[in-house]
């Protein structure tokens, strides 16, 4: 059987893909599904899947479990009857510990000094929390705002450039096994120094925007501008609308997913006044430009054979009727 008719596949080698890994992350103890693709016109001598090395499955598709808690580089490739081999395609899997009678750690007090300050003036924050599982500790740390967003990582730190307004600010710890805590909050006000006097920023985001999925799109906040004479714009803060942020006067997003979005953009002066503004962006499926997957020993020989065949046939039947006349 000739599986290459026309001579058109002839030294291709086959392509492998790593569809999906399912769950990921995993648990200790739990069965994982992975699935792989084959691209490939003709007979499959060899399907290997490998995890850290080692080789785990033979076949397109195949579950395994035993795996302890860890990350490991999982890798599909196949071999072709000529044995050729295919690329190696590879991905990370995440296996977590079992769950297990964890308490979570408690936070027991937060210390903001000074309750009110002038914008621009150092405010110190401290914490405290302790672990109730014997043999546990606390070992992370997460300062937010409601204004700010995330703040820092740490026990204690102090910061000076706080935006001006009523913050809420939210403090929990992580023990040695990942779990976090609930949060705690007390306020601080940051105000405008009274003796200046400043007027807000005018922030400009732009668009509007469209795009493909996962593609950047850009988006330009430079037509932002401060009214005052001698300020000018510190900061420029982007919510895309989809959980993600980013800084910078012009930034690129990618949406995975199709739809259309909210993108909001606030500034900051250099006296913590902030102005903000919002646009939207209409984000399409990206187009589906490529090659139909073929399976392992599908030959499209035939099809071609058949419609060749097709044709002649027809050829002669209409010279037949000719001659016959």
């Amino acid at each position: 059987v000739d599986n290459y008719p026309l001579g058109y596949f002839l030294n291709k080698p086959p392509e492998a893909k790593i569809v999906s890994i399912t769950p990921n992350p995993a648990t200790v103890g739990q069965t994982i599904e992975f699935k792989g693709s084959i691209i490939y016109y003709g007979p499959i001598n060899k399907r290997e899947w490998r995890i850290d090395g080692k080789l785990v499955g033979t076949t397109k598709d195949f579950t395994y479990t035993g795996l302890s808690s860890g990350t490991y580089t999982v890798t599909f490739r196949v071999q072709a009857s000529d044995d050729t081999w295919s690329n190696t395609d590879s991905s990370t899997l995440i296996v977590n510990p079992a769950a297990s009678s964890n308490k979570k750690p408690v936070v027991t007090s937060i210390t903001i000094l000074p309750d009110e300050a002038i914008y621009g003036e150092t405010v110190y924050f401290s914490g405290e929390a302790y672990d109730p599982d014997s043999g546990d500790a606390v070992i992370g740390f997460e300062w937010n705002s409601t204004i700010d967003g995330f703040l820092s990582n740490q026990k204690s730190f102090s910061v000076n450039n706080l935006t001006i307004g009523e913050h809420a600010i939210y403090f929990r710890v992580k023990d040695t096994r990942g779990t976090w805590s609930d949060p705690m909050a007390e306020s601080i006000s940051i105000i405008q120094n009274p003796a200046i006097e400043n007027n807000p920023p005018i922030a400009d985001a732009g668009g509007f925007y469209s795009g493909i999925t996962n593609t950047s799109i850009t988006f330009d906040g430079s037509n932002s501008y401060d009214i005052d004479e001698g300020d000018n714009i510190t900061e420029y803060k982007w919510d895309f609308g989809d959980g993600n942020t980013s800084n910078g006067k012009i930034v690129q997003h990618i949406y995975p997913e199709k739809g259309n979005y909210t993108v909001k953009l606030t500034v900051k002066d250099s006296y913590g006044e902030i102005g903000t503004d919002y646009t939207n962006v209409t984000v399409a499926i990206e187009s589906q430009d490529q090659p139909n997957e073929v399976e392992e020993n599908d030959t499209p020989g035939f099809e071609i054979i058949f419609i060749i065949i097709s044709l002649l046939a027809i050829i002669f039947f209409k010279k037949y009727r000719k001659e016959t006349r």
